[in-house]
This record gives structure tokens, C-alpha cells and sequence, in this order.
């Protein structure tokens, strides 16, 4: 970067672009993203054949809405062919469909020969399975490994006809023989090929079953085969085949720790939209089942290192460490890549490192110290450059572990993922290396939630020898006991406490674990209780055992913050249940809040029964951002409890300030939505203040729809209402009306039950009997936070349901919708509608019948109707999409997983997702579309409609149960009038449920069906 700034060569511009190319190629993304979001200025004045380059940049960064925007405003004023040919090789690294149609188009209407072309268009061909066509189209290659390419696809054209697929896997065989290199990529076009002839349960038993050499393009692949299977419900990929998954996946990062790509791919596939909880319940029986086969450990193998004599100096040999890493390295620390020399330390390596991990361990890191982050990465980037010179080479590791949870605590989460990812960076080739490796990223991702990624990776240490040491078992189970823990599965948890404490018997290394070991079966037992088991632990007991546990982390200097947290967490319990509290109680609380940092004391008051919003802010509006959106939901899990709790303190005290700011806290943050620039990126957060949630909401109120906030916790049901007067005070709804032990009963079976054919009104009705609320608007943006699972429409209001009188709309947040309002987005009329039907479907298929239905309606709008099994491209410019197809679940009755056509053929929901993602409207007349339910492991919000929502739609109408096709043709003539008439999409809605309730005499399970999820202001031309 230096040598850039000071060549005089080189222009302003010039240097501007050579340092993002630098920054890029060194991996240092967050820095890229920063540079691209300050110069605007500059950006807007590049020439199109730059503006190509920076997109390329951007793509590389995972700002894809970024690239997109800068190709689609050169790609007009591109002429010259090579510029045509990066445009579309950017669009490729997006992988948005529209996006790569409208650069292939434009290169093939001026450049038809490209090479570039053909090459993308054998892929294409081959993709569809006309491998002729593809060997033909790079026959004449002047690139040789194209030509080679080429070659392979002409060998698959010849095997894939007659009879060559009856065999295989001998298919694969005879095909590899002659192009060896090629193997792995003729076994997947093999399998693809099977999968396209309706024999995709032949293609799971070849990968599965098959002589497969596993890499992380062979998961990747596996990922999208394995989920279109559970899609299909075939039965195939049973809970046996999840476990030879993660077996194979275990095995491979055994030997790849870094192989990212394997294990995201495997979590992905094992998460709850594919594999419902089945997928988590296999993961967690495959580690307890390694776990249990692992050896026990020796006395007295291995050695305790001595401190470090004098603290004061560790300072001083940091900043040596320091001086010389940046200068090696010529200004840049990067960990791992360069070690220090004795003659720079100066100390000896194993005090030095043992003096980082005391330091660590006392550091309490200040939540708006932007320092703090540099110094928690100094930390391990020191460890790492001295652990080579130690006797203990893995010293370095409890270090980085250290770092990560401090991190954590501090509101870092993000930086606590990239510490864990370091782990991995930097685990070796020594198999105990790895192990003690894996070890610390399984802990680091469990205290963030990420618990499918900690279980493989936590497999894959168990994959490797044990060096029988007690470290070595305790930090391996102790993150097994805390995920068993947090799952729910606190029997099991138990278990492994009591197998600790056996095993600690016969090792004096073990001395002075008790008090640990205390903590967390304590936290299992307190699990137990919660979950209502038979014997579990009462009030009294689990305060009288807090209490003894406080103590002995008193005696023992053990870190006081857990112990703290859940001396806290009883006493309130103790307390809201009548049990006294003992003198002892408060006074070991005392003495643990008086070894606390200024932070941890905040922490723990925060998580007390009834916090006050200042509090529950100082925690919540702290949380750093997340680089993605999908782990917001994951690091605001304990700002969640906490406003759970902020929620029924506001309602007590008739505050409607609190009771605003928990209702967005209990919100889904970190949802995207379109700002004033071309990127979609998650809606500013309102949490640093406790005022502001309410100001919003009054706000909005003021636009003429007033905003419902309803929270829910174990003891019932709270709302307030904000109107174009102001908050109303928030109130506990009775238990005669709203009874929570009712909810859990309703889910078991609704709502995909209200779309059963013949359900009797009185079931419709009667399913919701007592899950009721005093009162409701006629027109109303419910906020619902845990109660979002339940459609508003079967709300009990007075003696009817909220649905047959009220137009009702959900919102994500009041963050997302305020800057959903906000934005500078207007609609042009535009709609187009798809329904795969297919061109070899049956005219009495379902969708077919759709489709007829509705062909009339749509053809009087002006609106096309496509009917291919593709998602067509002319869905990304539509301002209204249209969809109709078969939905299924993951569950009996939880998980949206996917849509398919009338032949079960599944659509690639990204494909799909991308082709929507520039509309403002969609209405998804999909079975269980509409679901909202609650991630397993997040507590976020997951369903298609809150996917589309986060990739940039502004509102999704779809039903949150089963439908039938008759349906669709009332609701849609209904809903186009008034779009067309420009009334507000909330209005538009409410009119189509009414027609819908008047064509089918009242059937609730129709006219109740669709829900609106998003913003309700939208007008077809505002």
C-alpha cells in the first residue's frame, strides 16, 4: 500500500483502484466493503470498462448487489468485445440468473463467436443434459482444457444413451478410463443425468454408496442433491443416511480443518428448512455416540506451565512482538504468517504465553471501545508468533478461545466468528493440534449459537488419536454439555457431568474443576426444571446449590461472571415464586458482583427478572453487526431473553416506552431492505436508545394504520396499541382469554390443519378458542416477536376471529418497515405471473387447473403468464410477481422447504429467490408460503416469505396453510382491481379475503388463508 501511495505515476484513480485490488487478493473484505461504501463520488465518475472492475471487486466480497448495479450501468456502454466477455464473467460470480441473461444477450448480439459464449452456453446445455450440443459448441476451442472439456461432455453424450445408465456407477467407470483427471465431474454429470431421468434416489445411493473422493466441491454438490431429496420426500436421505453425512463430512475436516465450504455445505443441508429438527437430533446422537467411544485420560500427562514472575513486563513484550510482526510483515499483522525469534521476545515462551492468557482472562472489554477489537486481535496474532518457540506449540489456542469468548461478551460476536475461523487457519498438520483446534472453534461457535458447525466440527476432532490428557476431555465435553444444554436435551447433559466427575476422581489434574463442573450442572438442572421434567430440581434446591456454587468460585478465583449470571437468574425465580431468599444468597451475590468489571455488572443486572429498558439497551444496542444477515438473528439470542423480561416489567408498569423498545428487540433485526442506494442491506437498527422503537411507531401510526405490538413469554400474553393518538398503555391479556399453555397444544397441529378438506367451523374456530386478545383495529401492522408462528387472521377478537372483519398485515421490525417506508423505491405498474405447469403436464393436474382458473383474470390485466418449470427471467423485472406452485414442509407441520411442480420436480428456491428479488410485491399462492415459524436454534424468524423479504421485497402475500386451487381465481380478480386502482396494498389485500369470504359462503379456510408480511402502504404507482 505504501509503495502505491508514494509512485508518482500512478493518478489519484489509479492508486484508488490498485488498493482495493490489494485489499481484495489480501482477503481483508470488511476494509474492501468500507473503501466501496466511502467514494461514492469517485465510483459515479468511472468509465464503463472500470466501472467493470470494481464490480469484479465487489462480487469477490460478497456484494453482489453492489456488483450487479455496477455492471447493469456499464453494460449499455460497453462495445468492445473482452469488456462484454468481464461483464458477463462478473455476472457468473453473482450467479443472479437475470443479471448473467442480460450480459450473455448483449455479448451474443454483437460477438456471437465469442468463445466466452459458447463456453457458457455449453455449460448451460450440459446443465439441461444435451451433452452433444456442448461437446459440439467447444469442439473448435482454441483453449485446451475447454476443448478437454468438451471432450468430456462428447463421452457423456455416448453413455448417456441406450442403456448406459441402467449401470451407473460401471458407467462412471468406463467413462473415467479415458479421461482420469475427469472422474469426479463425469460422477456428478452421471448423477445429474440420473436425477433428470426421475432416478434421483439412484443418484443419492451413488453418492453416498459410490466410490466418491471426497472435497469440498463433492459437499457442495451433495448440499443441493441431499436437500432436493428431502424436498421430495422420498425417503431416501433417512436419519441413517444424515449420519454417513456427517461421518464423511467429519472424517474429510479431520484432515482439512479450513475446508469452510465442507462444513457449511453439511450444516446447510442438516438445518431445519431441509431437514426439519431431525437434522440437529442426528448431529447431536452422532458427537454423544463418538463422544462416549473416546478413551479416558492419564494421570499425569501433562504439565502445567509456570507464569509468568512479573506481569508488568508482559506489556513491553507484546509491543516487541508487535513492532516486529508489523515490520515483517510491512505493515500489515497478518496471524500465523510470520514467528518471532527468541532474541525479540526475550522471554521465556511458555510464561509469555501463559501471561497473554491470564491477561485475557482478566480483560473485561468496553462495548464502545473500538480499540478493544484491535487489542483482542493483537492478543492472538502474539500468541500465535511465539507458540512455535514453546514446549506447549498449542499454547496459542486457549489464547485465541480467550479472545473469541471475551469477544462475544462484549457485544463482538462477528469478531468471535472470525477468531474461530483463525482456529482453524492456524491448526497444522499435528493431529493433536487439530484436535485441541477443533476443540476451541466447536466452544467459540457454541457460545454463538452456531451449534450444527461446533457438532461437526467437534465430530471431526473425534476423528483424530486423543492425548489422553484431562484438558484435552474437559474442553471437548464441556462444549458437548453446554450445546446438550441449550437443545434442550439437559438429561443427556447431566449424564455427561456426572461421567466428568467419575472420571476427575483418578486425576490430580482435575483438582479445582469442581466448582466448574458445579456451574454447569447447574445450568443443565435449571434446563430441566424449565422444561417442566418430573423430577427436576426445585426453586429452593437449585438457589441452595447456586449459592454453595457461588461460594466455591469465590474460594477457588474461578471467573465469577457465570456463576453471577445465574445466582441472578435463581434468586429472581426464588423470588417471583414465593421461595425466601437466604442471607447467604444475597451475600454471595454481593461479593460476586464486587470481582465484576463495570461491563459483567451490567450484564448481570440486565439479566435480571424485571430489567429496566436503559439496561436491556446498554446490552442490546451494543451488539455489533454481523457481515451477514443470517447471523443477526443468532447474536441477538440473549438481548432476546432480556426483552422478554423488559416486556412483562413494561406491562406491570403500564410503560409504553419499555414495552416498544422489547417488542423490537424481540423483532427480526438484521432483515434486508432496499435503501436509497442500489444494495439491499439489513434495516438500521433502533436499539442504542430506549426511546426510539416508540418514536417510530407513533410515526408510522401517524400514516393511518396503527401498529400492534404483542409479546409472549411463560406467564401470558402482553400488547399495546400505537395509534394516530399516541401509545395506549401496554396491558397482560387474562388467561381466560389468552392462555400460553394453550399455544403449545395449537402448534402441534395448526396451522396446516385449517387447510384440511371438510375441517368442521367449529374446529376452525374452536382452535383458537382461548388464544384470544381484548381488542384489535379494523385495520392494523401486528409486531408479534415470538408469536409470529400464529397467522393474526385466527386471532379470537371478542366472539369471532380477527381475519373475517380486519385487514392485518405483519411486519419484521419496525426498524425493517420504517426503512421499507423510507425508501426511494416507486412502483411502474409492472406484473408478470408463473405456474410450472410444464410441458408435459395433465390438464387435471392441480397447477394446470390453476392456471386455466386464473389465465382469464390475468390476461384482462395485462399480466403474461408463463408456465415453463424454470422460473423464466421475465419474473426480475415484474414490480408484482405472481406464483403459483405446490409447497411442502420439512415437518408435519413446521419448516417451509420448498416448491415444486405438479411431478415433484423441486425449484432451486435461489434461483427463484433471485429472480423476485427486484420486485416490490409477490404473491405466492404456494401451500404454507405464508408460515412464519421460529429457528430451533436462533429464535430468528424463518419461511420463503421472510427469505424474499430479506433479499428485497417489500411485502409477500401468501397463505400460511394448505389451499386449494379454486381459491386463487376470486382472491387475484379481487386484489388486481384494487391495485389497479392505486389503493394501498394492506386495502387491496383486506378486499380480496372479503371477495374470497363471498364466494365461498364464509369457508374461513380460504378466506383466512393469506397473509401479508412486510409493508402495508405500497401502492401500485407509489
Amino acid at each position: 500500500m505504501s509503495l502505491i501511495e508514494g509512485d508518482a505515476d500512478f493518478s489519484d484513480l489509479q492508486k484508488w483502484v490498485l488498493k482495493l485490488v490489494v485489499l481484495e487478493r489480501a482477503n481483508l473484505r470488511d476494509e474492501v466493503s468500507r473503501i466501496l461504501d466511502e467514494s461514492g463520488d469517485i465510483i459515479s465518475d468511472l468509465r464503463s470498462e472500470n466501472l467493470l472492475g470494481v464490480a469484479r471487486i465487489a462480487a469477490g466480497v460478497d456484494r453482489d448487489d453492489f456488483a450487479q448495479d455496477l455492471v447493469e450501468r456499464a453494460l449499455p456502454h460497453l462495445i468492445a468485445a473482452n469488456d462484454l466477455e468481464e461483464a458477463l464473467k462478473v455476472a457468473r460470480d453473482t450467479r443472479r440468473r437475470p443479471l448473467i441473461e442480460a450480459t450473455r444477450e448483449r455479448l451474443r448480439g454483437l460477438y456471437p463467436s465469442s468463445e466466452l459464449l459458447k463456453s457458457v452456453d455449453a455449460r448451460e446445455a450440459a446443465q439441461e443434459g444435451r451433452y452433444g450440443e456442448a461437446a459440439g459448441l467447444l469442439e473448435k476451442a482454441s483453449d485446451d482444457r475447454e476443448r478437454e472439456i468438451g471432450e468430456v461432455f462428447g463421452l457423456l453424450a455416448k453413455g448417456n444413451e441406450g442403456s448406459g445408465l441402467d449401470d451407473p456407477g460401471k458407467l462412471a467407470a468406463d467413462l473415467s478410463r479415458g479421461k482420469p483427471d475427469w472422474r469426479s465431474d463425469i460422477q456428478r454429470e452421471i448423477m445429474l443425468s440420473l436425477e433428470r431421468a426421475s432416478r434421483r434416489d439412484d443418484a443419492v445411493e451413488m453418492l453416498l454408496h459410490g466410490d466418491v473422493a471426497w472435497d469440498e466441491t463433492w459437499f457442495v454438490f451433495a448440499r443441493g442433491l441431499l436437500s432436493r431429496s428431502l424436498n421430495s420426500d422420498s425417503g431416501i436421505v433417512d436419519r441413517a443416511a444424515m449420519s454417513r453425512m456427517m461421518d464423511v463430512c467429519a472424517a474429510f475436516l479431520a484432515e482439512h480443518p479450513a475446508a469452510g465450504y465442507a462444513r457449511t455445505s453439511v450444516a446447510d443441508l442438516l438445518d431445519a428448512d431441509n431437514a426439519g429438527v431431525a437434522g440437529i437430533a442426528v448431529m447431536v446422537m452422532n458427537v454423544v455416540e463418538k463422544a462416549l467411544r473416546q478413551p479416558d485420560p492419564v494421570p499425569g500427562a501433562e504439565k502445567e506451565s509456570a507464569g509468568l514472575d512479573d506481569m508488568g513486563r508482559l506489556p513491553k513484550a507484546m509491543q516487541r512482538v508487535l513492532r516486529w510482526l508489523a515490520k515483517e510483515g510491512e505493515g500489515v499483522i497478518v496471524p500465523g504468517r510470520h514467528f518471532v525469534p527468541r532474541e525479540v521476545l526475550r522471554e521465556d515462551p511458555d510464561a509469555f504465553l501463559h501471561g497473554i492468557l491470564v491477561m485475557v482472562d482478566r480483560h473485561a472489554p468496553e462495548p464502545d471501545d473500538p480499540v478493544e477489537e484491535t487489542l483482542l486481535r493483537q492478543f492472538g496474532a502474539v500468541a500465535i508468533s511465539a507458540a512455535p518457540m514453546a514446549e506447549d506449540p498449542d499454547a496459542d489456542l486457549p489464547v485465541l478461545r480467550g479472545t473469541a469468548v471475551k469477544a462475544s461478551m462484549s457485544g463482538r460476536p462477528q469478531l468471535a466468528r472470525d477468531i474461530a475461523e483463525l482456529v482453524l487457519l492456524v491448526a497444522g498438520d499435528r493431529p493433536d493440534r487439530r484436535r485441541a483446534a477443533f476443540a476451541a472453534f466447536a466452544d467459540i461457535y457454541a457460545r454463538v449459537g452456531k451449534y450444527r458447525e461446533a457438532l461437526l466440527v467437534l465430530a471431526a476432532a473425534f476423528e483424530l488419536p486423543s492425548s489422553r490428557t484431562w484438558r484435552e476431555m474437559w474442553e471437548e465435553r464441556s462444549v458437548l454439555l453446554r450445546i446438550l444444554r441449550d437443545l434442550g436435551v439437559a438429561d443427556a447433559a447431566v449424564d455427561v457431568v456426572t461421567s466428568l466427575r467419575e472420571v476427575a476422581k483418578g486425576i490430580p489434574e482435575a483438582k479445582g474443576y469442581g466448582s466448574r463442573l458445579d456451574t454447569l450442572e447447574l445450568h443443565a438442572q435449571l434446563r430441566r426444571s424449565q422444561v417442566g421434567e418430573k423430577d427436576a430440581w426445585t426453586a429452593g434446591r437449585l438457589l441452595e446449590a447456586a449459592v454453595m456454587n457461588a461460594e466455591a468460585v469465590l474460594e477457588a478465583g474461578d471467573e465469577a461472571l457465570p456463576a453471577a449470571v445465574m445466582l441472578r437468574q435463581l434468586v429472581d425465580r426464588a423470588e417471583e415464586e414465593g421461595v425466601e431468599i437466604p442471607v447467604a444468597a444475597t451475600t454471595a451475590m454481593e461479593s460476586l458482583n464486587d470481582r465484576l468489571a463495570p461491563p459483567h455488572r451490567t450484564l448481570v443486572s440486565a439479566a435480571g427478572r424485571l430489567p429496566e429498558a436503559a439496561l436491556v439497551a446498554s446490552i442490546a444496542g451494543r451488539i455489533a453487526p454481523a457481515r451477514y444477515n443470517d447471523d443477526v438473528s443468532y447474536d441477538l439470542r440473549l438481548a432476546r431473553t432480556m426483552a422478554s423480561r423488559l416486556a412483562r416489567a413494561a406491562a406491570v408498569n403500564g410503560d409504553p416506552l419499555s414495552f416498544a423498545y422489547a417488542l423490537e428487540v424481540l423483532g427480526s433485526q438484521g432483515v434486508g431492505v432496499h435503501g436509497t442506494g442500489p444494495e439491499v442491506k439489513a434495516a438500521e437498527r433502533l436499539l442504542s436508545a430506549p426511546e426510539q422503537p416508540l418514536a417510530v411507531a407513533t410515526e408510522i401510526a401517524a400514516l393511518g394504520v396503527p401498529v400492534v405490538g404483542m409479546a409472549l413469554d411463560g406467564d401470558g400474553l402482553m400488547m399495546m396499541t400505537v395509534d394516530a393518538t399516541g401509545p395506549t398503555p401496554p396491558v397482560a391479556v387474562g388467561k381466560e382469554v389468552f392462555d400460553p399453555a394453550q399455544i403449545r397444544v395449537w402448534q402441534q397441529a395448526w396451522p396446516r390443519r385449517y387447510g384440511k378438506p371438510g375441517l368442521p367451523v367449529e374446529q376452525f374456530r374452536g382452535a383458537t378458542d382461548r388464544l384470544g386478545i381484548p381488542t384489535l383495529p379494523e385495520r392494523a401492522i401486528i409486531l408479534s416477536g415470538d408469536l409470529s408462528p400464529m397467522p393474526p387472521n385466527v386471532l379470537t377478537v371478542g366472539d369471532d376471529l380477527a381475519g373475517t372483519s380486519r385487514s392485518l398485515a405483519m411486519a419484521p421490525s419496525l426498524s425493517w418497515l420504517k426503512a421499507s417506508i423510507r425508501s426511494a423505491r416507486v412502483g411502474d405498474g409492472s406484473a408478470a405471473a408463473w405456474i410450472p405447469v410444464g410441458a408435459d403436464g395433465y390438464y387435471m393436474d392441480t397447477l394446470s387447473l390453476m392456471s386455466g382458473e386464473v389465465e382469464d383474470v390475468l390476461e384482462k390485466a395485462g399480466i403474461p403468464l408463463h408456465t415453463q418449470s424454470a422460473v423464466p427471467i421475465e419474473m426480475a423485472s415484474a414490480d408484482l410477481a405472481i406464483v403459483g406452485a405446490h409447497g411442502g414442509l420439512a415437518e408435519s407441520n413446521r419448516f417451509f422447504q420448498g416448491v415444486s411442480d405438479d411431478k415433484a420436480q423441486q425449484t432451486d428456491l435461489r434461483h427463484m429467490v433471485d429472480a423476485l428479488r427486484s420486485s416490490r410485491v409477490v404473491l405466492l399462492f404456494v401451500c404454507s408460503g405464508g408460515r412464519l415459524d421460529q429457528h430451533p436454534e436462533s429464535g430468528g424468524v424463518v419461511g420463503i416469505a421472510h427469505r424474499l423479504l430479506d433479499k428485497g421485497v417489500d411485502a409477500v402475500i401468501s397463505p400460511a396453510w394448505p389451499i386449494p386451487f379454486n381459491m386463487v381465481r376470486p382472491w387475484l380478480g379481487s386484489f388486481l382491481a384494487k391495485w389497479k386502482d392505486d389503493v394501498p396494498l394492506l386495502d387491496a389485500y383486506g378486499a380480496a379475503n372479503a371477495e374470497v369470504a363471498a364466494a365461498t359462503s364464509m369457508d374461513l379456510s380460504r378466506s383466512l388463508a393469506m397473509s401479508l408480511y412486510g409493508n402495508p402502504f405500497l401502492k401500485r404507482l407509489g
